[in-house]
């Protein structure tokens, strides 16, 4: 299973980082978001069709294992340790 950043980005604002990255493992696509510094949470929003239909916001996670542990496809939990890594 490979697991692909398509695009990574930092911005600094209010006191916080927020790291993003743009990831796809074989059909499946979702961004990460780690936001550190006076707030700390991970935002994962996975681009399937009910994304494109509502434009959500994600979910937030207090941890990455929390995060890893929400989801069940494992081509999920694997883009949401490639985000921890690079984080």
């Amino acid at each position: 299973m490979n697991v692909l950043i398509a695009s990574a980005s930092t911005t600094n604002a209010n006191g916080s980082t927020y790291k993003s990255f743009e990831l796809t493992c074989e059909n499946k696509s979702a961004i990460v978001m780690v936001v550190s510094g006076k707030i700390n949470y991970v935002n994962v929003v996975v681009t399937n069709a009910m994304h494109r239909a509502f434009r959500g916001l994600g979910k937030d996670f207090a941890t990455f294992e929390a995060a890893i542990e929400n989801y069940k496809d494992s081509k999920i939990k694997a883009m949401i340790e490639a985000a921890k890594f690079e984080a």
